[in-house]
């Protein structure tokens, strides 16, 4: 909460209040931030919670560098005041820009002009902080990009899967147009298809739209990553959890097994998805390892058209697991 735990001290009389506050006033006058902030802290301990104070307040915690404590308590204005929200909401989209935050400077303002009731000017003032943040955050996104495409062509030579897989992760929210030409050769060429299927995702995210090859387990398919779904909301993956769903009830443990062994086929395998008329033989294929792992089958004694399935879950899952950890 905004206010002090000091819930039981009294409401100061007018006079020491009124006296209070002109000592504030004097101590930012002659920038003596420290001492100022001591007096709104006792002004608020004695539930003086004005918009005032705490634009006093802070005021002086910037001055002071205390970024982390001003932008939680911007954070905390801004959700249960009402009086003075227009002065807040320009403190902190400052607070945040001076902090070279221009991520957070955009997520704030972007539709702040149409959600609340603004003074024109201060529209004017924060749309022209937005389109400024706006620019340096794009930057600074195209110059991490170039240094994470170096370090992942630097990674693919040295055929480092694991990096390769640090660096796809961070490339999260990163523009891939610059690159694309060399992603999508990797997608066509002989790397790691855990690898490939984070590519994909990427490329999904930033809603590519063109089509490309993308080449698993010998096979070819060209495919759209605009038109393509992330792995978790997959037709496929859907339709072999239905075939699953009595493990809901009867065993939510095993149930949670075959989940993770059914994400990380698929994702080995993607955009390489199973038809419908497998979905049948995959959730029974699932069923029996997850089983075995919990001790109640013995896959040894299978012998029937599973085996393949069986086979191929079980080295997806290994190929999945030696790159990224669970």
């Amino acid at each position: 909460m905004v206010h002090s735990e000091k819930e039981d001290k009294v409401v100061m009389f007018p006079k020491w209040k009124e006296r209070l506050m002109l000592q504030s006033k004097q101590a930012v006058k002659e920038q003596r931030y420290q001492d100022a902030l001591a007096i709104y802290n006792k002004l608020l301990d004695y539930k003086t919670r004005t918009h005032e104070v705490y634009t006093g307040k802070l005021l002086c915690l910037m001055e002071l560098g205390e970024m982390v404590e001003a932008e939680v308590l911007c954070e905390q204005l801004l959700a249960t005041q009402e009086e003075g929200y227009s002065d807040y909401i320009q403190l902190y989209s400052t607070l945040l820009f001076q902090s070279n935050q221009y991520d957070k400077v955009v997520e704030l303002l972007e539709d702040i002009t149409s959600e609340h009731d603004l003074a024109q000017q201060v529209k004017e003032q924060l749309m022209q902080m937005y389109h400024l943040s706006k620019s340096l955050d794009d930057d600074r996104k195209m110059e991490d990009s170039f240094r994470l495409i170096s370090q992942f062509k630097q990674a693919i030579n040295d055929r480092d899967v694991w990096k390769q897989w640090r660096l796809i992760q961070k490339w999260e929210g990163l523009p891939v147009e610059p690159h694309l030409e060399y992603l999508v050769s990797i997608l066509k060429g002989e790397k790691n298809p855990v690898i490939k299927t984070g590519i994909i995702n990427l490329l999904i995210t930033n809603n590519v739209d063109k089509q490309v090859e993308v080449v698993k387990f010998g096979k070819t398919k060209p495919v759209n990553p605009s038109k393509l779904e992330f792995i978790s909301d997959h037709e496929a993956v859907r339709g072999i959890l239905l075939e699953l769903e009595y493990h809901e009830q009867s065993n939510p443990s095993l149930l949670q097994l075959i989940k993770a062994l059914l994400y990380r086929f698929v994702f080995v395998r993607y955009p390489f998805v199973p038809g419908k008329e497998e979905y049948p033989s995959i959730a029974k294929a699932l069923t029996l390892i997850g089983e075995q792992q919990f001790h109640l089958t013995n896959l040894l004694q299978e012998d029937s058209h599973l085996y393949e399935y069986i086979k191929t879950i079980m080295e997806c899952d290994q190929v999945y697991l030696a790159i990224i950890e669970e």
